[in-house]
C-alpha cells in the first residue's frame, strides 16, 4: 500500500473480522485497501477501532461500495429466520443455507 499520509479511514469495523471483510469487498472491486489493526500493538483489544483504509483517491468509489455493504446488513437484518422444509430446523435470516442439513433457503 502507498504512503501512510495518503490514506483514510473508508469504514470504521465493529471487529477486525468485518473490516477484513469490507478490505476484501474492496478489493474485488480494484480498490487496493489495508486494515488498520494490522499494525497495531493494541491489535484484538476493544479499545482500539478497527478501520478499513484506502488511498485518498479511491475514497468516492470505496464509500459507494461501503454504503452497498451498509444496505444488504440492513436489508439482511430485516428478513425473519426461516425454518428449513427439509429437516425442520430454524436458522438465522443471514443464512441461505440450512446450517444443519445443506438445504437451500426457500424461495
Amino acid at each position: 500500500m502507498s504512503d501512510a499520509a495518503d490514506l483514510v479511514s473508508v469504514y470504521q469495523a465493529n471487529n477486525p473480522t468485518e473490516a477484513y471483510f469490507v478490505k476484501n469487498l474492496l478489493e474485488a472491486r480494484g480498490i487496493e485497501a489495508a486494515v488498520s489493526e494490522a499494525n497495531e500493538p493494541l491489535a484484538g483489544l476493544p479499545i482500539a477501532a478497527v478501520d478499513v483504509l484506502v488511498k485518498q483517491g479511491d475514497l468516492a468509489a470505496a464509500e459507494a461500495v461501503r454504503d452497498e455493504f451498509n444496505r444488504d446488513v440492513a436489508n439482511r437484518h430485516s428478513i425473519p429466520n426461516w425454518k428449513c422444509a427439509q429437516c425442520g430446523e430454524m436458522v438465522p435470516a443471514t443464512f441461505d443455507e440450512c446450517y444443519a442439513c445443506g438445504a437451500d433457503r426457500p424461495a
